[in-house]
């Protein structure tokens, strides 16, 4: 449930914020790749994730509903259910995209295994980074 919209999102901004040459070099890359990563890791487990050029707007935000049960409710939680999709119309306002609690857990989760990877291909030397995101990120080979 990851969108590369978020990652995207926060290269500009990383780039916007540190136009660092060097950084942002291809004898760097791997690394500017990995502060990328680790930065949108940050970001989703805080959802401090917001749009370039309005910051106004959040891009992701835990709902305040969650799931729902199956079966009938009883008035009280209907009510009490009511209220939150109420406050969850308010944060749509400046809100983009909503998830649930159970999709922002696995989100980081995700993103925290990506990170530790990561890290443990850059000590192996470029040719296994390479085969991460093949194989890991960007998914081009499967088997």
């Amino acid at each position: 449930p990851l969108w590369s919209y978020y990652l995207k999102t926060l290269v500009v901004q990383m780039i916007i914020n540190h136009p660092d040459q060097f950084f942002w070099s291809n004898a760097n890359l791997f690394f500017a790749f990995k502060a990328c990563l680790m930065r949108l890791s940050q970001a989703v487990s805080l959802t401090d994730l917001y749009d370039t050029f309005d910051n106004r707007l959040k891009l992701l935000q835990k709902s305040l509903v969650g799931e729902y049960p199956n079966g009938f409710f009883t008035a009280k939680q209907g009510k009490r259910r009511n209220k939150l999709e109420a406050k969850n119309a308010r944060l749509g306002e400046t809100c983009r995209k909503f998830v649930t609690a159970k999709d922002h857990n696995v989100m980081k989760q995700m993103l925290n295994k990506l990170t530790n990877r990561l890290d443990k291909s850059m000590k192996a030397g470029s040719g296994q980074v390479i085969e991460f995101l093949v194989t890991e990120v960007f998914r081009l080979k499967r088997f």
